[in-house]
């Protein structure tokens, strides 16, 4: 936004532009005495529990993320936008302004979760969802791109409207092809919802009117069967006082830590329930096939009625 008021010389809205970062600065100023507090203080730096990866993952996996018609008609639409600039020279400023609206955007939100994934100690654990905050600037891009091609180069022949359409089915078979390849129906569970399916089946049993269960994962919540505003059955396993005031575990409540959520949304290392000594780990379950990063897993514990020692198990002990 700030690039298309340069390009467009807008400059009395650039304070209006910057007016949300002062209003944040302001409140951060009053509230923490810190008037960057809201712009650096990031709770994912230096959270590495996911490891680190390849600068090009997601490059490499491209394909499973936005799909290859998405990809193609992206190409398609750039080297469009090259001559839409070279040739239409009286909107040149709004042809820039779409690239640096939508194309520009799409592209460092790819860049940074690479670099994030490659560098570490950014919370990233390399899933290939993340970059679907720019799908629809992408489609946007492409969409006008070709719009505005159609409008200022396109004869209105039928051979011209004929060849279109045809090409326009080809796309649309080509991309229902892939759609079909790529996501079987019915949908079936993937390797981490099926352990998440798992703990659940475990975890349900344990459940009375009295017990509580601490997490994170909604889709373990939701199986369940857990009121997430229902503070008397369901709490947030979040933040080191997650166990501390009205959150305090009693004797039989469980908790479900997640290598997901836990670590990075939560704050929460596995060792800091493994050394709690009013937890008893019962198991660790880990999907068959590996989701990426370290892999995924999820570990159960139990408060108990008694201290004990604060050591790591080297392995988990079974639930009866």
């Amino acid at each position: 936004v700030v690039g298309v008021a340069l390009v467009h010389k807008q400059w009395r809205a650039l304070p209006w532009i910057l007016l949300g970062t002062i209003v944040y600065a302001i409140a951060s100023m009053i509230l923490f005495h810190d008037p960057l507090k809201a712009l650096l203080d990031d709770p994912y730096t230096g959270v590495d529990t996911y490891g680190h990866g390849t600068a090009t993952h997601f490059f490499e996996h491209i394909d499973d993320i936005i799909g290859a018609p998405l990809r193609w008609a992206t190409y398609a639409a750039v080297v469009g936008w090259v001559v839409l600039w070279w040739k239409d020279r009286d909107r040149r400023k709004a042809n820039i302004a779409l690239l640096l609206l939508t194309l520009l955007p799409a592209v460092g939100i790819l860049l940074l979760h690479a670099y994030a994934w490659w560098k570490g100690g950014h919370g990233s654990l390399g899933l290939w969802r993340v970059l679907a905050t720019g799908v629809p600037l992408l489609v946007l891009f492409i969409t006008c791109v070709l719009a505005r091609i159609w409008e200022r180069s396109v004869p209105k022949s039928l051979t011209w409207n004929v060849i279109a359409g045809a090409a326009f089915v080809t796309y649309a078979a080509f991309a229902f092809a892939e759609l079909r390849a790529r996501l079987p129906m019915p949908f079936t569970a993937d390797a981490e919802q099926r352990t998440i399916l798992r703990v659940a089946d475990v975890v349900k049993p344990y459940l009375t009117r009295s017990n509580r269960l601490y997490y994170l994962d909604p889709l373990l919540g939701a199986c369940c069967g857990m009121d997430l505003w229902d503070t008397d059955h369901a709490h947030m396993l979040s933040g080191p006082h997650a166990f501390t005031d009205d959150n305090a575990g009693r004797p039989g409540d469980m908790v479900v830590w997640d290598t997901h959520f836990c670590p990075g949304q939560g704050g929460i290392p596995l060792d800091a329930l493994l050394h709690n000594a009013q937890l008893e780990r019962l198991g660790t379950y880990k999907p068959d096939e590996g989701t990426g990063g370290n892999g995924y897993e999820m570990d159960i514990f139990r408060f108990t009625d008694h201290a004990r020692p604060s050591a790591q198990d080297t392995l988990p002990k079974p639930i009866p």
